[in-house]
């Protein structure tokens, strides 16, 4: 299985034609982020950058309204988002197991039915899996 981090940017910049590569040879991989599964990766665990931003926009106004920066306390994610692509899934040869695709602790499972999207499942929860 091969892991991702989009933290560098070579992968960021270049993210379809990693996933292409890793498609053409047939090989298990896991991504940081959805969009990765929406243009064509099998997986992607990681935090839910909706919830990042809510959070941040949150500090903002406390920032705007005086708070000071340093009374803030320190937050980590805690929900977090696995995507499944199946077709890519079904294509490397990998089955994911029904309790995945029904795991649904503090979250919805969300179907897509766009064009890229039509063959992912992404499911919200805490880091329990």
């Amino acid at each position: 299985m091969l892991f991702f981090w989009e933290s560098d940017p070579v992968f960021k910049i270049n993210r379809l034609n990693v996933v292409k590569l890793v498609a053409k040879n047939r090989l298990p991989a896991t991504y940081p982020e959805g969009r990765w599964v929406e243009d064509g990766g099998m997986m992607a665990y990681g935090t839910d950058l909706i919830e990042v931003a809510r959070s941040a926009a949150i500090f903002v106004d406390k920032i705007l309204k005086g708070t000071k920066p340093a009374e803030l306390p320190v937050e980590q994610p805690t929900k977090f988002e696995l995507a499944i692509n199946l077709k890519t899934a079904k294509q490397t040869g990998v089955t994911i197991p029904q309790s995945v695709l029904s795991y649904r602790q503090g979250g919805q499972v969300r179907k897509h039915n766009g064009r890229t999207r039509q063959n992912t499942r992404h499911v919200g929860g805490t880091s329990r899996l």
